[in-house]
């Protein structure tokens, strides 16, 4: 649901809110507002932008390291992008010839006082170099006691083929980290450290290619790989990052790897399209796979089914296998941690089947 008004030429207001209903529970509908904002554009074409607004920023398909300012990951599977937007102060200088963007944003999401935003700019750049044509994109946040980002984007094109690599890096980060020792009694114990004063760096890297089947039909073919400095390569860090709130879902490994097919009204099918994916976890071997099916309804609604199953023991099974919390228990004092772990020990989904109804008002 939303409501877009134009006053005047230089003046727009838009509200933009979500009524979801789980069909499974009698619960009532919950209506949450994901943006409520107001621009105006001033001399010299500068475009200023106030309220609470949705970013996507990043190249990548299934992670965006550089989406800096994003209240939460972005969720790859969602049929809606339905995570809420930031309260921010944006200021957009378009440059209509060339197609190149500069951006500056103080977001107030998070400060605890007014005067102390953080602050981002963001620089979008079209280029056509030896028969390469692309767009590449420098990011850049920080603010005081915040973590300093630096974002590079390169999306690139050669015939059929798309490169995309996407890479943040990061200093001063607050968080924790996790590593285990031995102690003198030679048990293994699992501790925590600071890594602010380090570089820290993800990296997306990724191929598309589109392949004609028919005359008038074609099928996108991607892969990427995800190298994730923040993540863990043991997965007994990953289970203990993750109870401990340190770091997301598909943030929680080193390293990953995502496949995507998608066919775009197959055939005779102008109102269907099929979207296969899967993602693996190369720290604890688990992995998840998608197939939906889109079906356009109208102009303003859609339906869509989705069947998935995951495998390994791990992240995309949603639990803790026994043997990691085993070794968990033995490693060290685990606290307020130890409900969580129980409840998490031994979960496992491997199938599930959804069905998705979207209507624009």
């Amino acid at each position: 649901m939303y409501l877009d008004s134009r006053p005047t030429d230089e003046l727009r207001g838009f509200v933009k809110g979500t009524l979801s209903n789980n069909g499974a529970t009698s619960a009532a509908p919950a209506i949450s507002v994901s943006e409520t904002w107001i621009k105006w554009s001033g001399r010299g074409g500068l475009f200023t932008t106030l309220g609470k607004q949705k970013l996507k920023w990043g190249a990548a398909t299934f992670w965006n390291p550089t989406d800096f300012l994003a209240v939460q990951p972005k969720d790859p599977f969602a049929p809606v992008d339905v995570r809420p937007g930031a309260n921010l102060l944006k200021l957009h200088m378009p440059f209509e010839k060339s197609g190149n963007n500069l951006y500056l944003l103080a977001d107030f999401e998070n400060a605890t006082k007014s005067n102390d935003p953080r602050i981002a700019g963001r620089a979008e750049f079209n280029f056509a170099l030896a028969g390469l044509s692309g767009e590449l994109t420098s990011t850049v946040a920080g603010g005081r006691k915040k973590p300093l980002q630096l974002g590079i984007d390169l999306n690139t094109s050669a015939g059929p083929v798309d490169l995309v690599v996407e890479s943040a890096w990061t200093r001063k980060s607050n968080r924790d980290f996790y590593r285990r020792i031995t102690a003198a009694d030679g048990s293994t114990e699992v501790e925590s450290y600071s890594r602010s004063g380090e570089t820290i760096g993800q990296v997306v890297a990724g191929l598309r290619y589109d392949l004609k089947y028919s005359e008038s039909d074609s099928a996108n073919l991607s892969i990427e790989y995800f190298w994730n400095d923040f993540g863990a390569d043991d997965s007994i860090i990953e289970a203990v990052s993750f109870l401990r709130g340190q770091t997301q879902r598909l943030y929680l490994a080193k390293k990953y790897l995502g496949t995507s097919l998608v066919l775009l009204q197959p055939g005779s099918f102008n109102d269907s399209s099929i979207i296969v994916s899967g993602l693996w976890n190369l720290t604890d071997k688990s992995w998840f796979s998608r197939a939906a099916w889109t079906e356009k309804l109208s102009v303003k609604s859609n339906l869509i089914l989705a069947v998935t199953r995951a495998g390994g023991l791990g992240e995309f099974r949603g639990g803790i296998p026994s043997s990691v919390a085993a070794e968990i228990r033995k490693s060290g004092r685990l606290g307020d941690l130890g409900n969580t772990l129980n409840a998490l020990e031994g979960l496992s989904q491997e199938w599930t089947l959804s069905a998705t109804a979207g209507i624009d008002l």
